[in-house]
C-alpha cells in the first residue's frame, strides 16, 4: 500500500516523494492517473510525465559537487531545494570550494558551523524559475537570497558575476544546474562615499591627474556637487602620454594649451556606473563623443581600459583607465562630415594635417571651414581654376588654407568685441571678424554652425576666403583680384552693391573694414 514519505529509486542519490490523500497519489508532485496495473514481477502505475531527479539528486550523481551536498545538508537546505521549485543552481566544484576556503582562509568545517551564513551563500547560487543556457539572456536576476546576480551572455557562453559556466542544463524534476568553477560571494554594501572626486583621486594615489586639473583650471569643478563620471588616467599612463604627445616631462605636458580639453574629454555629466556603460557613444564634457565598446565583462573608452571601475564619490563616480584619451583632432572631426571632403583633400594635398593634429605645446585653432559647395562656387566663378584638380593644383593652395586658420577664438561669442581683426596662419593677412549679437561673420560671411574638436573649433562657412595679393613691389597685400577684368579692384560692398575702397593688411582702417563696422553697429541700433 502507498503512504505518504520518500520511498528510494533505483537511482541510488535519488529518492520519490510519494503523498497519499485519500484515494489519490502524487509522485514528485505528478499525478497517478491510472493506478494498480499487476504483473508477474511487480505493479504499474500510471503518471502524466517523466520524473527527473531534483536539483539535489543531480548534484548528488556526479563526484565534483561532494562539497556542495555535504554544504546543503549542513546548512539544512535540502527540503528547500527538493521542493516544486523550480530552480536554477550555479553549482560550484569541489575545485571551486577549495579555491574559495583558500581566499578566505578557513577550513570547510569552520565555514559549516556557521550555519546561517553558509545558507545565505548557497542561496546566493540558486535563482528562482528555470533558466537554460539557450533561454539566458544578459540580465541581473534576484538570488534566492536576496542580492542580484550579473548574467552576461555572449552567444552561446553565459557568465554569472563574471565567472564562466563551465557545463550547462544538467536538468533535473524541479529546475537546472549549471556547473561554475568558482564559488560567487555576496556584493557587500559599499559604505556611503565621504569624498568628492578630487578629494578620491588624491586618496587613490591619481596625483599626475590632480595636478593637471589644477594647472586647467578645473579643480573646482570637481569639488563641488555637481555630479560627474571621471574616465581618470593612472600616473603610468600620465607618463606614457609625455611621449606620444611629442613633450619632453611631465611638466611641459601639464602646461600644453589644450590640456583642458583634453581633461574634459575624460569627464562625461552626470553619475554613470560601469554595468550601464553600454557599446556606443558618451558625450564628454569637452564636446566631442566618447566611443565605449563593451566585450564581455571588460569596458573600454576609446581605446582605453577600464582596469578599476565605480570607485565612487560624494559627487561622482571615477573609473580608472590604463591611457589617456585625446578627443578627435580637428582633422579627425573634418574627416568624419562628409560636407567638408574638398576641404581635407585640399588640406592633405597642401601637407597640412599634421598642423592640425596634436603637436608639441599643443597648440589650439580655430578654422573657418568651407563647405564642398563653397569650393563648387569658387572653381565655377572662376576663369582661373577649370575643375577641383586645378584647386588642388594652385601654387598658393596652403596660403589660401592657412588664410582659414587663426589661433583658437577664446570665450562664448557674445563675450567677444563686435569687431576685430585676426591674424590668420598666413602671415600676411589677417581676417576682418565681425560679431553682430551672436553669429561670427568673417570677411562678410556668416558662420553656418559651429563643431567641437580636441585641439580647437570649426566654424562652418558657406565661401572660400581668398587671401588679398602680395604687392611685389612693396611686400604688402594688396586689394582682391577682380575675376571679371583681370585687374585689382576693390571688393563689393554687400550692402549697397557698389564698390569700396579696402584697407591695407597693415592696419584694417579703413574701407571695408569701416563699411562692415558701420553694418554692425547699425544692426546692434535697430
Amino acid at each position: 500500500a502507498v503512504t505518504t514519505g520518500e520511498q528510494a529509486s533505483l537511482l541510488a542519490t535519488g529518492k520519490l516523494s510519494l503523498v497519499k490523500d485519500g484515494a489519490a497519489v502524487t509522485v514528485d508532485g505528478t499525478a497517478v492517473v491510472g493506478a494498480d496495473m499487476q504483473s508477474g514481477n511487480g505493479v504499474v502505475h500510471s503518471i502524466g510525465k517523466v520524473l527527473l531527479p531534483n536539483v539535489v539528486e543531480v548534484a548528488k550523481s556526479s563526484s565534483d559537487f561532494t562539497t556542495l551536498v555535504s554544504a546543503v545538508v549542513k546548512a539544512n537546505l535540502v527540503t528547500d531545494l527538493t521542493a516544486a521549485g523550480p530552480f536554477t543552481v550555479f553549482a560550484p566544484t569541489n575545485a571551486a570550494f577549495t579555491k574559495y576556503l583558500g581566499d578566505v582562509n578557513k577550513t570547510f568545517d569552520e565555514v559549516k558551523a556557521d550555519k546561517d551564513a553558509l545558507a545565505a551563500l548557497l542561496k546566493y547560487h540558486v535563482v528562482s524559475g528555470k533558466v537554460m543556457l539557450s533561454a539566458a539572456t544578459t540580465s541581473t536576476p534576484a538570488s534566492v537570497e536576496g542580492s542580484k546576480l550579473n548574467l552576461e551572455k555572449t552567444g552561446d557562453a553565459l557568465t554569472v558575476n563574471g565567472v564562466a559556466v563551465a557545463m550547462a542544463d544538467l536538468q533535473s524534476g524541479n529546475g537546472v544546474v549549471h556547473s561554475i568553477e568558482t564559488v560567487l560571494t555576496i556584493p557587500v554594501a559599499a559604505p556611503a562615499p565621504t569624498q568628492n572626486i578630487v578629494e578620491l583621486a588624491t586618496a587613490t594615489t591619481l596625483n599626475h591627474l590632480v595636478t593637471a586639473l589644477e594647472k586647467a583650471g578645473l579643480k573646482a569643478m570637481f569639488e563641488g556637487t555637481d555630479k560627474y563620471t571621471v574616465f581618470a588616467p593612472t600616473d603610468a599612463a600620465f607618463d606614457a602620454a609625455v611621449a606620444a604627445l611629442g613633450e619632453d616631462s611631465l611638466a611641459t605636458l601639464l602646461e600644453r594649451a589644450d590640456l583642458a580639453e583634453i581633461l574634459e574629454y575624460h569627464v562625461v555629466a552626470g553619475e554613470t556606473k560601469a554595468a550601464a556603460l553600454a557599446a556606443g557613444d558618451v558625450m564628454s564634457a569637452q564636446g566631442t563623443n566618447i566611443p565605449v565598446t563593451v566585450d564581455g565583462m571588460k569596458k573600454m573608452v576609446d581605446g582605453a581600459e577600464v582596469t578599476t571601475a565605480d570607485v565612487m564619490a560624494t559627487n561622482g563616480v571615477v573609473h580608472v583607465i590604463n591611457q589617456v584619451m585625446l578627443p578627435p583632432t580637428l582633422v579627425d572631426v573634418l574627416s568624419a562630415d562628409a560636407e567638408f571632403s574638398t576641404l581635407v583633400t585640399a588640406l592633405t594635398t597642401a601637407n597640412l594635417t599634421a598642423t592640425f593634429g596634436y603637436t608639441k605645446g599643443g597648440p589650439m585653432y580655430t578654422v573657418f571651414a568651407p563647405t564642398n559647395a563653397a569650393f563648387t562656387a569658387l572653381i565655377e566663378g572662376s576663369a582661373d581654376i577649370a575643375d577641383a584638380d586645378a584647386l588642388l593644383a594652385l601654387p598658393n593652395l596652403a596660403d589660401i588654407l592657412k588664410y582659414h586658420v587663426v589661433p583658437r577664438i577664446e570665450g562664448a561669442v557674445t563675450q567677444l568685441p563686435s569687431y576685430w581683426t585676426a591674424a590668420t596662419l598666413l602671415t600676411t593677412a589677417n581676417l576682418t571678424v565681425v560679431d553682430p549679437e551672436e553669429d561670427l561673420i568673417v570677411n562678410g560671411h556668416a558662420m553656418i554652425e559651429h563643431i567641437s574638436a580636441g585641439n580647437g573649433d570649426i566654424y562652418k562657412i558657406g565661401a572660400v576666403l581668398m587671401p588679398p595679393p602680395m604687392d611685389s613691389t612693396d611686400g604688402d597685400t594688396d586689394p582682391p583680384m577682380d575675376s571679371t577684368d583681370g585687374d585689382t579692384d576693390p571688393p563689393m560692398d554687400s550692402t549697397d552693391g557698389d564698390t569700396d575702397p579696402v584697407g591695407s593688411g597693415t592696419n584694417g582702417a579703413v574701407g571695408y573694414g569701416l563699411v562692415v563696422v558701420f553694418v554692425a553697429i547699425l544692426c546692434r541700433v535697430m
